[in-house]
């Protein structure tokens, strides 16, 4: 019996790395585009970030806290932001659940136990600590702390005429809105679960040796 499958002679595995689908493809499909991306192709399902009211709360050591909370918002340069937000694990779980444990964490290291985890893991995580994760990096490469309008980049996403090349793949093909790294952490560990579906314990990308002997 022959299938669609048959028609299929390659799939091809494109790796991106250290950006989420919010970042990259969030803005894809909404109304103040340009066509084709007005609007969802045929009528389909397409969970961006166009028309949804989210948006992450500013700690309160920060400055700035009189606006509340930083929405998503469209990024104005394709180099944003700059400096780059935290990407290992400690970051990361920073990042997912809005939490800082110990306190310490919020300053280099930032890799005490238990990692930014709480003891209590919420599922689905609650997406509300991008802001204040951002806010201690852009602090730690900066050496000072930053202001409003250098933070809230942290929420921004580019539009398709910013990212055009994986836009119209997007578009021509098939996006996944719901996909997840394998590890909530670095390029080494995720890139080890697709070949081998697991990171054989590792959680970030140092030292380098473990990854040439796992």
């Amino acid at each position: 019996m022959t299938t669609q499958l048959n028609n299929i002679d390659h799939i091809v595995v494109l790796m991106l790395e250290n950006r989420s689908f919010d970042n990259m493809l969030g803005w894809l499909y909404d109304p103040q585009n340009a066509p084709p991306y007005d609007q969802v192709p045929r009528a389909q399902a397409f969970e961006g970030v166009s028309g949804r009211p989210l948006s992450n709360p500013i700690p309160a050591y920060a400055q700035g806290t009189s606006h509340g909370s930083v929405p998503v918002g469209k990024a104005s340069s394709i180099t944003s932001p700059n400096p780059d937000p935290g990407e290992e694990y400690y970051h990361v779980n920073t990042q997912l659940f809005g939490t800082v444990i110990p306190p310490d964490n919020r300053h280099p290291p930032y890799n005490r136990k238990p990692y930014n985890l709480p003891p209590l893991v919420p599922d689905p995580a609650p997406m509300n600590g991008f802001v204040a994760d951002y806010v201690h990096s852009f602090a730690h490469y900066k050496h000072r702390e930053p202001q409003y309008d250098e933070y809230r980049v942290i929420m921004d996403c580019f539009t398709p005429d910013m990212v055009p090349v994986i836009s119209a793949l997007a578009h021509q093909y098939a996006v996944c809105d719901h996909y997840h790294a394998s590890v909530p952490s670095q390029t080494f560990c995720n890139r080890a679960f697709v070949h081998s579906a697991t990171s054989n314990g590792f959680v970030v990308n140092a030292p380098f040796v473990n990854w040439l002997f796992t």
